[in-house]
């Protein structure tokens, strides 16, 4: 019997956000002495967004390899075709033509996806079960003869 995984239900508090935050100004203020003011403030300035960007993908890093789930938010150009999105990752691939025609070519303009280990093999018609384990639905749930 499959065990059954709670859905992602809850996210990052404030309280934790605070956390996180007051963490990174303790480290701002012990360490001041190596941040130059008029330096600092044209970082914040030009770079601030990018710096914010930064700190965060370091906490979702640590996260991650903590997790048993991993999401990322995605926007999906429904102008290419699947074998111009697979190149566009410039990754080794390892997908073949069939998989390919399987690739869905309509839907969300964005969406969050979801990664997850299985830690066995699973047959594909066992694939529903296992993302209703998790708390997820979606086009991979149901049954692709009714599309």
């Amino acid at each position: 019997m499959s065990k059954i995984i709670a859905p992602i239900t809850e996210t990052i508090t404030l309280g934790q956000i605070g956390r996180a935050s007051d963490r990174f100004s303790e480290r701002c203020r012990t360490n001041a002495v190596s941040l130059p003011r008029d330096t600092v403030q044209l970082v914040l300035e030009d770079e601030g967004d990018a710096l914010a960007q930064e700190m965060f993908e370091a906490l979702r890093t640590r996260v991650e390899r903590r997790s048993e789930m991993v999401i990322r938010h995605v926007k999906m150009d429904r102008t290419k075709t699947p074998r111009q999105m697979i190149e566009a990752l410039g990754r080794t691939e390892y997908i073949t033509e069939a998989v390919l025609a399987t690739m869905p070519t309509e839907g969300k303009d964005e969406d969050d996806i979801y990664f997850f280990p299985l830690k066995r093999f699973v047959p594909v018609g066992e694939m529903p079960a296992e993302l209703d384990a998790r708390g997820l639905s979606g086009p991979l749930c149901s049954d692709s003869s009714q599309h």
